[in-house]
């Protein structure tokens, strides 16, 4: 380091002090970088290994043109995950130089081309002696007289003593920037080329697009599981039901004839449910119509389950040796639960929906629909053939009141619907991603 005085305007002495470093943890730090990189490339070569498995998609002729095409993106990206892996142990063991020196020529990839170019911390440690002269000028502060003066005795009396000191320090990073066009200036494949903005933009939004994707449709997929679970343990084997209590219907007037298309609720509850609600089926019924049309078409299965059983005998769900049940039993809790599955669900479906109708998903479809990464069908087929099974909310709030015990194979339908059309653009999202992607490891 370097040891100087000077005379600050108060005319206070300083000492200062002034050392160059390295900083430490420099190489640690950059060889975590490389492990980050190394496993989101390993993620993205997982997803795109199951493209191969999507042949629906892709047509049969381009299959093994596109295969192929894969196959040698993906050799050199692991080529690349091996590298970033390999420098990684590198830069953990690295003792010597402490910093990255400047190169004037194309050298084959190192470990220390991820590190800043001459990177240091200088270090300026700035001391003076602590008197409330010293203070008060350092600060501007413009101190009592009174109080000065009150003190002259005192500091005289130490004068032979050592001055307790005041210590700051002041930390400077630099490093060097390299130029835009550095090191490849002659084939304009450069810093300039390896930051164009507007690629890792788009690259961002696919790599943001593919994560809602997934969230949504795991979230789908847990929806169908809880109304599975919910709507399989609503019926009662009537040898071990108690006799309860039948369905209460009042007979139909002239006057209700014109409201056959209302959503109507008729609960068959065990006498201390109903007991506890404080409520009867009648009420029930009237609360419920006033609800918004997803709890009324929701509900109307409830009802339907209760009051139109026939339709048990021509469901898929029914085995050869069950029986007729004779009653059904939907708690309030379980009621609620339905509601909210099939409310999240429908959700759920309108979020996907959105999503694949984005621009993100016409970019990647535009983006991959060139050369040899041409799958299967355009965007306007997809959409076409997407339009009417996506929008089936509608008619699964239909199918719950003509046919409600098949209503659990009917979310099944729709989930893999949205699986299907989601794998596909997920498929584009891949390929698209793959035209970014460098073949130089």
């Amino acid at each position: 380091g370097v040891v100087y005085e000077y005379d600050s305007t108060a005319g206070i002495k300083c000492n200062v002090v002034e050392k160059m470093i390295e900083p430490k943890g420099f190489f640690s730090l950059t060889a975590k970088i490389l492990e980050a990189l190394a496993k989101s490339d390993d993620h993205f070569v997982q997803n795109c290994t199951s493209l191969n498995s999507l042949n629906e998609v892709i047509p049969t002729d381009l299959q093994s043109k596109f295969s192929a095409i894969c196959s040698e993106k993906i050799e050199h990206i692991c080529q690349r995950i091996s590298s970033y892996k390999k420098f990684s142990r590198v830069l953990k063991n690295r003792a010597w130089p402490t910093f990255k020196q400047a190169k004037s020529k194309i050298s084959p990839l190192h470990s220390s081309d991820f590190c800043p170019t001459n990177c240091h911390v200088n270090i300026m440690e700035v001391s003076y002696p602590k008197t409330s002269t010293s203070l008060g000028s350092a600060f501007g502060v413009q101190l009592d007289s009174r109080k000065h003066n009150s003190h002259d005795k005192e500091n005289k009396s130490e004068q032979g003593k050592l001055s307790p000191m005041v210590y700051i320090q002041h930390t400077i990073t630099t490093m060097a920037a390299p130029s835009g066009l550095s090191l490849g200036q002659q084939d304009g494949r450069g810093l300039r080329y390896l930051l164009k903005e507007e690629d890792l933009e788009t690259q961002d939004i696919y790599q943001k697009l593919l994560g809602k994707l997934q969230t949504a449709l795991k979230e789908v997929e847990m929806c169908v599981c809880q109304i599975d679970d919910l709507l399989s343990s609503i019926t009662y084997s009537p040898k071990l039901e108690r006799k309860t209590p039948e369905c209460v219907v009042p007979p139909e007037s002239d006057n209700e004839k014109g409201e056959r298309n209302s959503k109507r609720v008729c609960f068959n509850m065990a006498g201390d449910e109903q007991e506890d609600s404080g409520h009867d089926t009648i009420s029930n019924r009237d609360s419920y119509s006033d609800c918004n049309s997803n709890r009324n078409s929701i509900a109307s299965f409830t009802s339907i389950c209760s009051s139109q059983c026939s339709s048990y005998f021509h469901s898929d769900e029914m085995d050869s040796g069950d029986e007729l049940p004779l009653s059904v039993r939907i708690s309030h809790d379980k009621q609620d639960k339905i509601h909210s599955c099939l409310e999240h669900l429908f959700s759920q479906v309108d979020s996907i929906t959105n999503l694949l109708k984005g621009q993100a998903v016409i970019r990647a479809f535009e983006q991959t629909q060139t050369k040899y990464l041409t799958p299967g069908q355009g965007l306007q087929e997809f959409q076409q053939e997407m339009e009417p099974k996506l929008s089936c909310p509608k008619r699964l709030r239909l199918h719950i009141k003509q046919d409600p015990w098949n209503l659990p194979s009917s979310v099944r339908n729709l989930a893999q619907n949205i699986r299907k059309f989601v794998e596909e653009v997920k498929c584009r999202i891949l390929l698209a991603l793959l035209e970014y992607s460098d073949s130089e490891t």
